[in-house]
Order: C-alpha cells, then sequence, then structure tokens
C-alpha cells in the first residue's frame, strides 16, 4: 500500500485549530491566491457579479461589549486537586489587570478557569472575542464560550491560544451553534472562559476582555475579481455563507486536483503496482477519497495523550485512565464506522490505546472483532517500537515492544479479523449525503474531525453494533459478504460497566467487566474471575488448526488484564508519570479463569512460555458433570493451549 502524504491535507490544515495556513510565507499565500482567484473567474464573470453573490448575510457590527459593567467580575473557579489564585491591579495607564497564579497543578483544564457571567448567545449570530493576555512562560490557553448550566457544552468556541512573557492581543470570531440566555431566575445562559489554566506554577494576566457582535462581510469595498484576498481561516466567520461555500469548493476541488494527478503520476509515470491512497480519512473527507484514490484508510487512538503546555512535552502530558467499553458511543469504533465508504477497501493503518492507560487490552481486541464485524479490508497496529527494540520495559505512549497485554493478543486479534468468522455483519446501514450536507457541515469550521460522516446521513450513531455502517456513493458497489452466524454484543450494565461477548466459527470472548460471566462458545464455557481492575479483563480462545468452536484440535487461549513497569511514578489521579517510567521488566497480572467442556470430552491445557512453548500442564478436576480447569496467575502466563481430542 502507498499514502500519498500522512495525516495532512489542504481542508484539514486550513481548519486545523492553529490556523497554520493564515501564516504561509508570501510567495506560497501569492501562488494560493493566484490559484483562488483564477478559479473565481471560472465561476463570476464580473466584480459586480461576485459582489453581489457575496453579498447576503452581510451585517454591521455591534458596538456594546457584552462583558462589561455594570455585569459582576470574572471569577475564579478552582476543582478537583487544583489550587490557584485571582488577584487584581492596575496597570500603568490604570487599566484593570487580572492575574491568575496556579500553585496545585491538574490534569484536567476546566480546574482552573476564569469565568465571565453568564450572557445571552443567539445561534447563527456571528460574535467577536477579544482580549489581551499575558503569562510567565509560553503556554498555550483556551478561549471557550459554552454553556453556564449542565451539560456545560459548547456554544461554538473552543479556540488555543498561545501566550508568552509579552502582551499580545488575541481576536476570535465565532457563531454560536445554539441560542441560550439566562431565565428570570439568572440560571441558564452562554458564558465565556478562559480556560486550560492548571499548569504547575503557570501566571497568566487578562486585561481589556471584550465580546461584541462582529461585522459580517462578502467582498471588501477594496477588492476586485482577479485580486480577491484568499479567505484567512481567523476571519472564516466574518465572511458571509456564499463566500464561505465558495472557499470550501475551491479547497475541495483543489485537493481532488491534487490526489487525481499523484496516483496519476503513481501508476503511470513510475509504474507502481500498489494501491494508493490520500490521506488518513478525517484529514480528507470521504467524498473527496472516493473520487481520487484506491483504498480509504483512517487512524484513530483511544485517550491520546494531552500535552497541556509545549507539544510532545515528555514531562508535562496526561492520558485519561479510562476504558473505552464503558462508552461505546464515544468509542473510536463509532468514529473509524462512520467514516468508510461503501465499494471501496477501508483500512485502519495506524491504532492504539496508548500505555500508561491501565485499560489499554481492550483496544487490539475490539478493533478486531469489530473490523471483522464491518467487513473492514485491512488493520495495522501502531507501533511496535520506535527506537530500543530489546527494552524489558514500557518506556512511551504507543511501543508495543516490552508490553505483554498488547503484545501477547496479536495472534488472537490477527485470527478473529482475518478467518474467525465474526463478519461481515448480516445488514448494511447506508448514509447518502448530498453535496448540501456536506458543504454545510464543513463551513461550521470544525478542526480535525471536520470530514462529514455517515451520521450526518441519519444513520443511528450506535448502527455499526448490528449493521455494516458507511456512505453510499452513487456509482460505487456495496458489502456482499455477510455472516448470518455471528454474535457480537456490546453491552453497558446500569452500574456504567461495558462489555463486549463475541462469538464466530473458530474464535470466541469477553472484553471489559466481565468477572462472574461465563461465555458458551459451542461447548466450552470460559468464566473470568476477579482482577485488580474491578473485574477488567480480556479472554479470548481461537482454534489453532482450522476446526468449528468445541471441535477436536488445539485452541489458543489469551487472558490479560493490565501491566505496568515497577516504580512508574504515578501522578495522584493515575494519568501521567512524566518522565518516571520506572524499572523493567515489565510486570503483567495475571488472570483467574474457569473452562469447562462437557462430561466425557477429552482435553487437557497447557501454560505456555513466551515463545509458545508448553511450560507446564494444567491439573484437570471433574464437577457437576462437567471437565473443568481452574487458570489463574499462578501459572505465570499470558497463554494457554488447550488440547480437545476425538
Amino acid at each position: 500500500m502507498v499514502e500519498i502524504t500522512n495525516e495532512n491535507g489542504f481542508l484539514s490544515t486550513y481548519f486545523g485549530s492553529g490556523g497554520s495556513l493564515d501564516d504561509l510565507p508570501r510567495p506560497y499565500l501569492e501562488e494560493l491566491e493566484r490559484q483562488w482567484n483564477e478559479w473565481l473567474r471560472h465561476e463570476y464573470a464580473s466584480t459586480g457579479e461576485l459582489r453581489e453573490a457575496w453579498s447576503p448575510g452581510e451585517v454591521i457590527g455591534g458596538d456594546e461589549n457584552m462583558l462589561e459593567a455594570p455585569r459582576s467580575a470574572p471569577r475564579l473557579q478552582v476543582a478537583g486537586q487544583a489550587a490557584a489564585e485571582l488577584t487584581e491591579t492596575r496597570g500603568p495607564t490604570g487599566e484593570l489587570l487580572r492575574t491568575v497564579t496556579v500553585s496545585r497543578p491538574s490534569d484536567q483544564g476546566w480546574h482552573v478557569q476564569v469565568l465571565w457571567p453568564a450572557i445571552a448567545i443567539r445561534q447563527g449570530t456571528v460574535y467577536e472575542l477579544k482580549m489581551r493576555l499575558r503569562a510567565n512562560r509560553r503556554e498555550t490557553v483556551v478561549l471557550s464560550c459554552g454553556q453556564d448550566h449542565e451539560p456545560w457544552g459548547s456554544l461554538g468556541l473552543w479556540q488555543q491560544v498561545p501566550v508568552g512573557p509579552d502582551w499580545r492581543e488575541h481576536v476570535v470570531y465565532f457563531t454560536s451553534s445554539e441560542s441560550d440566555a439566562p431565565n428570570a431566575g439568572g440560571q441558564g445562559g452562554g458564558r465565556i472562559s478562559l480556560t486550560d489554566l492548571p499548569k504547575d506554577g503557570f501566571q497568566v494576566s487578562v486585561a481589556g476582555a471584550s465580546l461584541r457582535r462582529a461585522a459580517v462581510y462578502g467582498l471588501p469595498t477594496d477588492e476586485a475579481l482577479g485580486g480577491a484576498a484568499w479567505v484567512l481561516k481567523r476571519d472564516w466567520f466574518r465572511r458571509t455563507v456564499p463566500c464561505r461555500l465558495d472557499a470550501l469548493r475551491f479547497m475541495r476541488d483543489a485537493e481532488v486536483t491534487y490526489y487525481k494527478d499523484m496516483v496519476a503520476y503513481l501508476h503511470g509515470e513510475l509504474g507502481v503496482r500498489m494501491p494508493v491512497t490520500g490521506t488518513a480519512i478525517g484529514n480528507t473527507p470521504p467524498h473527496v477519497a472516493a473520487e481520487t484514490v484506491d483504498f480509504l484508510d483512517s487512524h484513530n487512538y483511544w485517550q491520546h495523550p494531552v500535552f497541556p503546555g509545549r507539544p510532545w512535552d515528555r514531562n508535562n502530558w496526561y492520558v485519561r485512565n479510562v476504558p473505552m467499553v464503558n462508552d461505546p458511543a464515544g468509542s473510536t469504533i463509532t468514529d473509524l464506522a462512520g467514516r468508510r465508504v461503501f465499494g471501496l477497501p477501508f483500512t485502519v493503518s495506524e491504532y492504539n490505546h496508548p500505555a500508561p492507560n491501565d485499560y489499554r487490552a481492550e483496544g487490539f481486541a475490539l478493533l478486531a472483532v469489530y473490523g471483522a464485524w464491518q467487513g473492514w479490508d485491512g488493520l495495522l497496529t501502531y507501533t511496535y517500537a520506535h527506537q530500543d527494540w530489546e527494552s524489558d520495559q514500557v518506556t512511551t505512549f504507543f511501543d508495543l515492544k516490552a508490553d505483554p497485554v498488547r503484545l501477547a493478543q496479536q495472534p488472537a486479534c490477527s485470527h478473529a479479523f482475518r478467518g474467525g468468522g465474526l463478519g461481515p455483519a448480516p445488514r448494511r446501514a447506508a448514509a447518502e449525503l448530498s453535496l448540501q450536507q456536506r458543504v454545510q457541515h464543513m463551513t461550521e469550521g470544525r478542526p480535525w474531525n471536520f470530514a462529514p460522516n455517515a451520521y450526518l446521513g441519519g444513520v443511528d450513531r450506535l448502527a455499526w453494533q448490528e449493521a455494516q455502517l458507511g456512505i453510499a456513493v452513487p456509482g460505487l458497489g456495496s458489502p456482499q459478504r455477510t455472516n448470518e452466524a455471528a454474535d457480537v454484543q456490546w453491552q453497558v450494565g446500569a452500574d456504567g460497566r461495558g462489555f463486549v461477548s463475541f462469538r464466530g466459527r473458530d474464535c470466541a470472548g469477553l472484553v471489559g467487566f466481565a468477572a462472574g460471566r461465563t461465555l458458551e462458545a459451542a461447548a466450552l464455557s470460559l468464566s473470568p474471575g476477579p482482577t485488580s481492575l474491578d473485574g477488567f479483563s480480556v479472554v479470548t480462545i481461537n482454534a489453532v488448526e482450522g476446526q468449528q468452536l468445541g471441535a477436536p484440535g488445539r485452541y489458543l487461549i489469551t487472558a490479560v488484564s493490565r501491566c505496568e513497569n515497577r516504580g512508574m511514578g504515578w501522578n495522584a489521579e493515575r494519568t501521567s508519570v512524566g518522565t518516571d517510567w520506572g524499572e523493567g521488566p515489565t510486570l503483567c497480572e495475571g488472570v483467574p479463569l474457569t473452562l469447562n467442556l462437557p462430561a466425557g470430552r477429552s482435553a487437557r491445557v497447557y501454560a505456555l512460555a513466551p515463545d509458545g512453548s508448553r511450560r507446564g500442564e494444567v491439573e484437570a478436576s471433574a464437577q457437576d458433570g462437567a471437565v473443568g480447569f481452574q487458570l489463574g496467575p499462578r501459572y505465570r502466563t499470558l497463554w494457554y493451549e488447550l488440547v480437545i481430542g476425538n
């Protein structure tokens, strides 16, 4: 397989939170504007026609500062384990300066934030938020507008901005995603916040905060057809919708042309015979890929590391320590399933549940099971090692090299995805997205996952649990293979704990909080026991010789829960170890597991060594008319071999 560019695209870079295309060096900006104006000349015959086309929606800005007195002053919110204070001083010109000083940090950005009083926000209105900021060191903070009440959702603004030792004025524009206003009792409404502040020893000052209704314009009076400036991302919401639609159409056309030219060059002039894709879906829209490349590809990570300060600062990061199995709607499977286009091969070439998340054992098993259930075409785990291939300890987020719970599952997951009889699902849930739907979604300017997905076409967000999910594109085929026999279930109990059970022709398993549950698979039953993660484990059984479950032959049983290095320097929230990853060798927890077969069956179980050889036999017992085996930590292994005789 060939990928033209990794996690890059014209549209995704434009909509990225950094707005990096706004700062193109002049020669590149001049070329962009040349192509932009050439495109406009094909669409419009004159300056007057262009001005008229872009004029609907123009408004004059407002003068009222919605953050100004007589409303009460902003307040400091401190939550969790964080500690901070807010002080007020006067600047040299008498201007009021408010300074936040953090004395105890937190890994949750909202644990320290400055909140302005709730105000009325109107859906579709464009706002200009302005404030000057200064900090004791270079960091990033967030300006946001959100609900001042449960569920505390966003109202259209969440913008990272850089701060440092010099005063800098920040101006951001946004369109409210919905209306929200305080009621007669003063409850409700939207609020502006300066957030993501709880960084160790951090100090930030704010002055001159204002929120006004912004002016919205189409073609500026000093511009003409052939000399129109490029639409900068920071001005996106200040431009009329017709102007934004044209900018989107131009960027989309440019991406399509680029990928078509590159694919033709690779296959034609260079003679590349492997299938070619452009970039990961999410960095390009699915429909662009469907028009241009041989197959679609995507990437995803559950609880990717977050770096509150400098990007990839190995001393200042956190990974939320939560299991995905408790959250099917918010899972990576939901995201990935919505990106597939029916009729084209679909692969996931980067995937992981990064360390040190205690529940990372669930990651590859869930990907393999639902990749098979969805009928996807290829899965690649990221990554075995960046360096030091012989290390005996986990040293970073993604490397699998010394991580027993992720490595030990590779054979079972590969078998389940490629030939375990788990899919595809017996029916199809297809979304049809009109051009208007796709473009309207992108006009909202969402960073990273801006690309339209199947859920915009009215498909239920959990449809992938019962059916093959994807986007239907005219002219492309639909999946043909189905499997009526497979049983794949993702359930979340009343206590909020989730588990997945699956049974295919020659594999089965439990993923999640499975302690006390029994998986019946043909003539076998597996019952995981308690673990230190409240019963969380991943237990799978795979036929080794192609036989159906329960038939005579050899089977691989994999049972994992969690692992960690010796002496890891965990923070209080157990979300980060900074640079203190501890020492090797990595320690892993064995899973208590009861295996039962019907009476009269000849069976033996062996604990396996790391190289797959037999290390010792597990004693069998007869109970309640069945042949039973008690597997668990005393065998000091994650792998067992089951041999069922004739």
